[in-house]
């Protein structure tokens, strides 16, 4: 197994673990493209969409990707924490 298949699964594994945090870092050009950490970035974040997983989903997205990542993910509602912010509680 390729080193992306295992992140790819990782992730995956992850999103059904009830952790309190699941961080991607990151999400950008390739997986809009739908290579890198795709389809699993989609599967987790429809997951997290859905209700059916707790805990909160933390996307690492460079600034000039934010837009195009979350209409990529169909991600309406976001906060957008920028370097040095605190973290939502």
């Amino acid at each position: 197994m390729g080193a992306m298949q295992m992140a790819r699964q990782t992730l995956l594994e992850d999103s059904r673990q009830n952790y309190d945090w699941v961080v991607v870092d990151e999400v950008g050009k390739l997986e809009v493209a739908g290579d890198g950490l795709e389809p699993a970035v989609t599967k987790l974040a429809q997951h997290y969409k859905s209700g059916a997983a707790s805990g909160r989903l933390l996307l690492v997205v460079r600034e000039h990707m934010v837009e195009k990542v979350a209409h990529y993910l169909g991600i309406e509602e976001y906060r957008h924490i920028r370097m040095g912010e605190a973290l939502p509680a």
